[in-house]
């Protein structure tokens, strides 16, 4: 599991960007480890705090999460990708459009073509949020959903 909102102690929901692992003991216990905790030296990659994001596995050799966009604090959308190797837990930007990583609260799969091609299957979601006036001065987040042509995306990835 990645990320998520928490509340803080300002009474606002603040994006994290910690990585937690659960496994199984028993019928009835799981247990949950934190693999790194959000700061990180300047070195590593790490991807910045977000929710509502979409993250799929890819099984091969090395199992790898792939993850995209989300919104990160203030309701923006971040706007990236990442793949997760989950054997060192590392992880490493990779560049797909805009079209494909500018969008919130949208699922994605993959689809296993071969050893070396990997379809990515996006799906929905919300584009960029607009604060607009809703009266007496509140304001009130709002985007658009993503529709026709770009509700559904197919991504190739193969490997280098």
């Amino acid at each position: 599991m990645f990320g998520g909102a928490m509340a803080s102690d300002d009474g606002y929901d603040r994006s994290v960007n910690t990585v937690y692992t659960c496994q199984l003991e028993s019928d009835t216990t799981i247990h949950w480890e934190s693999v790194k905790g959000p700061v990180v030296p300047a070195s590593v990659q790490w991807p910045v705090g977000r929710h509502s994001h979409a993250i799929t596995s890819i099984i091969s050799d090395s199992p790898t999460l792939v993850m995209i966009g989300g919104e990160g604090n203030d309701e923006q959308l971040v706007n990236d990708s990442w793949l997760l190797n989950t054997s060192q837990y590392q992880w490493s930007k990779i560049v797909l459009p805009e079209s494909v990583t500018g969008r919130h609260s949208h699922s994605l799969s993959s689809i296993m073509m071969s050893p070396d091609c990997v379809w990515l299957v996006v799906v929905g979601g919300e584009g960029a949020i607009e604060w607009k006036d809703v009266g007496r001065g509140y304001e009130q987040p709002f985007a658009d959903y993503i529709t026709d042509p770009n509700i559904t995306m197919l991504i190739e990835l193969g490997k280098n």
